[in-house]
This record gives C-alpha cells, structure tokens and sequence, in this order.
C-alpha cells in the first residue's frame, strides 16, 4: 500500500471520528432544547396556577361581607375559611416546587446549552471545509486530529453543564471515542483516496 494512499485512508478515519461527534453534539443540541422546552411547560403551569389562586385569595375579604350580609350560619363561615386554607395551601404548593426544581432556571440554562451545540457544530463545519480542501494531506490530518481533540473537551463540558441542569446525555450505546478508531483501523478496507466531508 503507498503512503498517499496510507495517509487518504488515515484522513477518512479521522473525518468520520468527526463527523461522529458532529453528530453527538447536533443529538445534545436536540436534546437540551427538548427537556428546555419541558420546564418552561412546567414552570408557565406553576406560575398560572399561582396568578390563577392568588387572585381568588383577593376576593376573600368580598366572599366575607356577602356571607354576613347573607347571614351565613357558623358551618358555612367554616367551609369558605377552610376552602381558603386549601387555596393558600396549593399556592405555597406550588412556589415550594418551583423554589426546589428552579424550572425556570434550568429552561434559560438549557436553551443556552442547545445554542451553543449548534454554534459549534456550525464553527466546526466551516472549519471541516478550509480544511479538507487543503492540497497538503499530511497538513488535512494534523487539521482533524487538533479538532476531534478540541471537540472531545467541547462535548465534555457540554455533557458536565447538561447535567448540572438535571439532563442526563448519556445514552446506553455512547460511543468510547478512545476506542473507535483502533476499532475502525482493523476493520478498514481500500477505499476511495477522496472521502466525502463531514455533512450534518
């Protein structure tokens, strides 16, 4: 086997580790906004429920004075207070949840997380064009070796925020990365010296 055609099939191992973690990094991206989504539905629930109570709170003081103009027995005046613990008690209910699980917190956290898979994912790509296109092959392989390294550190701090926030992006058949291309190297055949580029 010649060099060149040592170092094409080098290089067509490297882009595809690439385009592995491209790949990972558009899933992460899908789902940190999946779960954002999940706690804004969660946290605007919260925070209608509380408007929702609150105000029925501010109509006990009119509630009392019809219930005295009417001549409520003591039964009654026993049932609206009681109808209004159970109000006050839903409404500190459901501030204690938001105040424990910060779903909004984690919904701004989240989306920025998304944001930020997909600027890199769009980063790397440009990159993967100027570089593949280089004349210099030796130069291509330096090229993809420095940014499945830099990936590798991005998704590792992706992977460490998305859990911060609750997110686990884990997923039962990740990929050891350290791994997969000993792996690749013996199960490698000839092929074309041209390996397409990374494509999202």
């Amino acid at each position: 086997m010649s060099a060149e055609k040592s170092d094409a099939e080098r290089l067509e191992k490297l882009v595809r580790l690439a385009q592995r973690r491209l790949d990972d990094l558009g899933r992460c991206s899908r789902a940190s906004s999946a779960s954002a989504q999940s706690y804004t539905r969660r946290a605007a629930i919260i925070r209608i429920t509380i408007i929702c109570l609150g105000a029925l709170v501010a109509t006990k003081g009119i509630i009392d004075h019809i219930a005295v103009t009417l001549g409520a027995g003591e039964s009654q005046k026993a049932m609206v207070e009681m109808m209004f613990m159970a109000i006050g008690l839903c409404i500190s209910i459901a501030a204690g949840l938001e105040a424990a699980f910060k779903f909004e917190r984690k919904s701004a956290g989240l989306l920025t997380l998304a944001s930020r898979c997909s600027a890199v994912v769009r980063r790397y790509m440009s990159a993967y064009d100027i570089g593949y296109d280089s004349p210099d092959i030796k130069q291509s392989i330096e090229k993809y070796k420095t940014w499945i390294e830099k990936q590798n550190e991005e998704l590792d701090a992706i992977y460490a925020e998305a859990a911060s926030f609750g997110l686990n992006l884990v997923t039962p058949d990740s990929v050891d990365y350290s791994q997969l291309e000993s792996a690749r190297t013996r199960r490698m055949t000839p092929t074309s010296p041209n390996p397409p580029p990374p494509q999202i």
